[in-house]
């Protein structure tokens, strides 16, 4: 298994849009701890047999946010044939450090043991990094 780290923008500005809607599953439970279910979703572009798979987690310092409700985030990945999950964690209020971290892992877990559904094998990792203008 290889893993790539790309920057998000310059994917995203070489992008097409998607000529058919992306197959969408919502609220896939991941992993359940002390009785905290934990999700994700997956979008998938429909003509691709096999894709590489970008594995999305959400900004917010471990303490807030949560995964985006709809596909708009990642049209443009899906639209190059990437198969993307979209990941919910358990923030520190619910849980103490490192449970964030656990959860990422069990999530990258869940997509090796879970490769039926997510269009075959998986091709790649892909590592995005989250750009913000005007961030440091």
């Amino acid at each position: 298994m290889r893993l790539l780290s790309i920057p998000v923008a310059v994917l995203v500005a070489s992008c097409a849009v998607a000529q058919q809607p992306p197959r969408t599953f919502r609220d896939i439970t991941y992993s359940t701890t002390s009785g905290i279910e934990s999700k994700l979703d997956l979008y998938q572009n429909s003509s691709v047999a096999r894709a590489a798979v970008l594995v999305y987690f959400h900004g917010g310092s471990w303490t807030t946010g949560e995964r985006p409700k709809s596909v708009s985030s990642f049209k443009a990945f899906v639209a190059l044939g990437f198969s993307v999950l979209s990941v919910d964690y358990r923030l520190s209020d619910v849980a103490r450090a490192p449970a964030a971290v656990q959860d990422a892992r069990c999530a990258v877990a869940w997509v090796d043991d879970q490769k039926a559904l997510i269009t075959g094998e998986v091709a790649a990792f892909l590592r995005a990094q989250h750009i913000i203008p005007g961030a440091p």
